[in-house]
């Protein structure tokens, strides 16, 4: 039947009537949604460097399919995956239009079926890039402090960390938020109920920015409220406190870097389990520490990074397993006191000196037969 010119007008349910989630966030991001990359750290992320895959698809309460980021908290669905392509925000009313008739011009529905229509949009979309191309989408926050109180003393005293131990934690009352320069929104409060907890990583090298990495330790998965873990760049938490020593503990949260603190030993965290320390990071610790053990997770994302930085870089893998009743040293010291993480992570230092020791005398045999 031949169209007329007449349209309805482009909504989001006229998109999602004819197109599926699936469809629209495969062909935007070049990622199919499958079994496989709806599971955890199943996808590299398309918008920066992740030489270890950090991301996944997964769907809401609601059901609706979004994209996650587990190392910078980004967290999409189809709309803003499209606004991000087009450089708009898709919280705007514009932006969200933008978006909806991007959909419409990919998949040649709606008046796109016509070729002039499509010819038409792109020269409005071309003029849109250039203008948005010399652009950089960057994050910047303010923070207002606030002073430690009797929830946060409830909250570290499960770790036997008091206030004088939480050197580098920033008891955070309100977060403002810019994107790409835009003027700052409020982003955050202090509840009681939803603390937050902010680790400074110095200024980017770059950009000059304040690096932040701010915790929610009481938001779960799905939360309404947001994600646990919210930054605006990578960072290895607890860098700057570091001091030469012999022996330094490479973890996964700087919740357990204060526990390791409290108990007399040297640690840093990298920020998430799915992301690799760079090599110049790995340098800077073996020329600060004579022997550096890894304390990840025990699990699959844990397990992997620390083998991997074992065969690169000779860090020597510990791991609360399956034969203790916790999974991190903050979650073991809750039922232990610190001298006992002390004397455990001791005999895991002796045990590692004792490795080096025999692979040196190997080596040596090796030298003598040579000679």
């Amino acid at each position: 039947m031949k169209n007329f010119g007449i349209y309805p007008k482009i909504t989001k349910d006229y998109i999602l009537n004819r197109i599926s989630q699936e469809d629209i966030m495969g062909k935007f991001l070049n990622i199919p949604v499958t079994n496989e990359t709806l599971k955890s750290n199943s996808i590299s992320s398309p918008y920066r460097t992740d030489e270890n895959a950090s991301c996944n698809y997964y769907y809401n309460e609601q059901g609706r399919l979004r994209f996650r980021d587990h190392t910078t908290g980004l967290n999409y669905d189809i709309f803003d995956v499209v606004g991000k392509e087009l450089g708009v925000s898709s919280n705007s009313k514009q932006g969200f239009v933008f978006c909806l008739h991007e959909i419409a011009r990919a998949f040649r529905i709606h008046k796109y079926e016509n070729f002039s229509e499509v010819k038409k949009y792109d020269i409005i979309k071309q003029e849109h890039l250039k203008r948005q191309k010399k652009r950089k989408n960057l994050i910047e926050y303010k923070v207002i402090l606030r002073k430690f109180n009797y929830y946060d003393k409830e909250f570290w005293g499960k770790g036997k960390l008091e206030f004088n131990d939480l050197k580098g934690v920033y008891f955070i009352q309100t977060i403002y938020v810019s994107y790409d320069r835009k003027p700052f929104k409020h982003y955050y409060s202090y509840s009681p109920y939803d603390p937050c907890y902010g680790y400074y990583g110095l200024k980017d090298k770059g950009t000059k920015i304040d690096l932040w990495k701010f915790y929610f330790p009481l938001r779960i998965k799905g939360d309404k409220r947001g994600t646990r873990f919210k930054s605006n760049g990578y960072f290895i938490q607890g860098f700057q406190y570091l001091v030469p020593d012999r022996f330094c503990i490479l973890t996964k949260s700087f919740k357990d870097v204060k526990v390791f603190n409290k108990a007399g030993l040297q640690s840093c965290s990298v920020s998430a389990e799915s992301t690799e320390i760079t090599p110049q990071e790995a340098s800077y610790l073996k020329s600060m520490f004579d022997y550096v053990v890894t304390c990840f997770d025990y699990d699959y994302t844990g397990i992997k990074l620390a083998n991997l930085l074992r065969k690169k870089y000779n860090f020597h893998p510990f791991f609360f397993n399956n034969s203790f009743d916790n999974k991190d040293a903050f979650e073991y010291t809750s039922i232990n006191d610190i001298s006992s993480l002390r004397t455990l992570i001791q005999q895991q230092y002796n045990l590692y000196k004792y490795e080096i020791n025999l692979e040196n005398q190997k080596l040596i045999q090796k030298l003598n037969f040579i000679q």
